[in-house]
């Protein structure tokens, strides 16, 4: 059995499937994840992807898909244990730490539900602009606590 990672585009005018190519500092393959649409402060569609469970580990990390450029980056906070995160994934890619997000990362969750917070209209009343954040609720995970 294998956990899949490869993001496709389907294309609504012609209804064709594509393979993007994974750049980046790649989210290991997983299932019971969310993924949410956020926009940056220029605007920009990213792919905000959080939890989920592969074969053996339910995870808590957070990937940003860069629509426009095709590029994973992942988000660096406080790990579940109050330790740093130094970005360190077995069975991904990190050759770097991409960015910090500030705050404590939720516990490891999978098969959880996630909701983007749109930013206000701009002055005009039209477009969105970047997006507030993610809200994320429930889900299950393995406490292996023994209490």
């Amino acid at each position: 059995r294998a956990m899949l990672k490869d993001v496709l585009d389907l294309d609504l005018a012609s209804l064709s499937w594509r393979v993007l190519k994974n750049k980046g500092t790649c989210p290991r393959g997983r299932a019971g994840h969310t993924a949410c649409e956020v926009y940056d402060k220029d605007n920009e569609p990213h792919l905000l992807v959080f939890g989920g469970k592969n074969l053996a580990t339910y995870l808590n990390d957070s990937y940003l898909y860069s629509l426009p450029r095709n590029t994973w980056m992942r988000l660096r906070t406080m790990s579940y244990n109050g330790n740093e995160d130094d970005g360190h994934d077995s069975g991904a890619d990190n050759s770097a730490v991409d960015t910090a997000a500030s705050g404590d990362t939720p516990a490891p969750r999978a098969y959880h539900c996630a909701v983007t917070i749109a930013a206000a209209p701009d002055e005009k009343g039209t477009g969105v602009g970047a997006s507030e954040g993610m809200l994320v609720y429930g889900g299950g995970f393995l406490d292996m606590g023994g209490g």
